[in-house]
């Protein structure tokens, strides 16, 4: 029978360990967002748990930067669908792992600042850490308004190194993303 033979039994292994299901407790979850208003500037601060898969990990620890970008968008409450935001950015994050000193790099490709930690866990949650944020100028807000914030976070497969692409795309370990977490602000 063709379906007991080991070249068969090896092809099924091979696609279960790309199909891999160890990333059903691998999540983002934005927990929290919030803005402040400070002279005259509105900032976005907000709180992402990352629970990255055995395989993102594993591909992190084997010198695989993880990039991760951070959405974040702004329109009126009650505008249309089909109406533009009035603020839609992104923030983009890199995760390393530096072998020869045992660390971690988060680093902010926005601003530039790179920062090490001794630890997996720390480094999560320097990357969870969404702090003054500048959003808008308050010049540009309509008074009485209010304002639909939004926030999302998600890994970048597109950044992952060409030969790792295919596999990312097929693979469930590999999608990791959050869900929209939106919070009002009256104007």
């Amino acid at each position: 029978m063709l379906s007991s033979s080991p070249f068969f039994r090896l092809v099924y292994l091979v696609g279960m360990i790309v199909l891999n299901t160890s990333s059903l407790a691998a999540e983002f979850n934005v927990v929290n967002g919030s803005t402040k208003i400070i002279e005259n500037q509105v900032f976005v601060d907000a709180q992402i748990h990352y629970q990255f898969s055995d395989v993102a990990k594993e591909a992190l620890e084997n010198g695989v930067p993880i990039t991760i970008i951070v959405y974040l968008q702004m329109k009126a409450d009650n505008s249309w669908f089909w109406q533009p935001y009035l603020v839609k950015t992104t923030l983009n994050y890199q995760l390393r792992y530096r072998p020869l000193t045992e660390s971690y790099q988060v680093w902010d490709r926005t601003t530039n600042e790179k920062e090490t930690f001794e630890t997996f866990e720390a480094a999560k949650e320097q990357l969870g850490n969404i702090r003054n944020i500048l959003l808008i100028e308050q010049s540009q807000m309509v008074k009485g308004t209010k304002y639909k914030i939004e926030i999302k976070a998600a890994l970048d497969i597109e950044a992952l190194p060409l030969p790792l692409r295919p596999l990312a795309y097929v693979s469930s370990s590999w999608k990791l993303s959050s869900q929209w977490y939106h919070w009002i602000l009256a104007f």
